[in-house]
């Protein structure tokens, strides 16, 4: 059915599709590991994928339906066709998509990074900000990932940092292990250190301001470009409490922007019409129901479920972070 032209009367007339596998978009950034390739996607022809974007509506980078009658259709052209109300009610009065899932190995450090809130990002043509959670799927002995400042700092002294090589020692070291999850604010200095297999849920937005990235060369040799300019304008320069913003008791999470629930095993899950739901499988395999669809999932897959007042029924040795507004 790829090559189907599909139109908003075909989609009406068509039945509803309870959920919609999406295929992941691969991105080979310098900072990339092989886990993705060996774990989750083996049949992709790359080695080194630095990120899989299980959910992504960017002008850059967009999902295609994977499987079923609308095989081969950008998730974008579906929903053109069948109406926003499939995202819910939540997103009624929202001019663009809200949420991205990705994947990320980072078999090296990512650089040191921070993201600017919507008004900042908004006035800069920047498109929107981007607050994020991290989920660590797995991670190597030794590894951790760096958020915000150990004591209140100054911009002079974030900018003798960078030049020296020495920000990282300004900031925070989390040790990770799986299961840990961490939420990262606009505005707070970060940077995921290698070794690190994570799952991010963030608003939609690819809106990042570098800081240091570790004195590496891309392949042409050069040094990839750093916006310390904007970075020291968004920057929360004040010490950083974990206690406020970090979590590992409960697998549940929320902010203003989204919430996230990780689910392993049997699950009677209730939905609603109020939001679009994301399902990515992090581990095992098993199958999931809904609204009389049945479907088997492996790690890595990536379902789309419209927004709709039903049951999720999951069975099998996995799992799952289900995203949604």
């Amino acid at each position: 059915m790829k090559n189907e032209v599909w139109t908003k009367d075909k989609i009406k007339n068509h039945c509803f599709e309870p959920m919609l596998r999406l295929s992941p978009v691969f991105r080979d950034i310098i900072w990339g590991g092989t886990k993705l390739s060996d774990m989750y996607y083996t049949d992709c022809g790359k080695k080194r994928i630095a990120e899989a974007w299980a959910l992504a509506y960017t002008p850059e980078c967009r999902n295609r339906i994977s499987g079923g009658a609308f095989d081969g259709l950008e998730l974008s052209e579906y929903l053109s066709l069948a109406g926003r109300g499939i995202l819910g009610t939540k997103c009624s009065g929202l001019k663009d998509f809200p949420l991205m899932v990705k994947l990320i190995d980072a078999g090296e450090p990512l650089s040191v990074q921070v993201h600017p809130g919507e008004a900042y990002a908004v006035s800069r043509g920047d498109g929107h900000g981007k607050s994020e959670y991290w989920y660590v799927i797995s991670s190597e002995p030794g590894a951790g990932v760096y958020i915000g400042f150990r004591d209140n700092v100054t911009s002079g002294e974030v900018k003798k940092g960078i030049e020296d090589g020495s920000v990282l020692e300004l900031m925070n070291f989390f040790p990770t292990k799986p299961g840990d999850f961490f939420f990262v604010p606009a505005g707070t200095i970060h940077s995921v250190g290698g070794g690190n297999l994570i799952c991010e849920v963030q608003q939609n937005s690819t809106c990042s301001y570098r800081l240091y990235d570790h004195e590496r060369l891309d392949s042409s040799g050069a040094p990839r470009e750093l916006q310390i300019k904007k970075a020291l304008d968004v920057l929360e320069l004040g010490r950083y409490y974990p206690e406020s913003s970090l979590s590992g008791k409960s697998t549940d999470f929320e902010c203003g922007y989204f919430h996230v629930s990780v689910y392993s095993g049997n699950n009677n899950i209730e939905l609603g019409d109020k939001s679009f739901y994301s399902l990515l499988c992090l581990k095992g395999r098993g199958s999931i129901s809904l609204s009389g669809m049945t479907a088997g999932i492996n790690a890595g897959d990536s379902i789309f479920i419209p927004a709709q007042r039903s049951v999720l029924r999951s069975q099998g040795d996995m799992t799952f972070i289900l995203s949604y507004l």
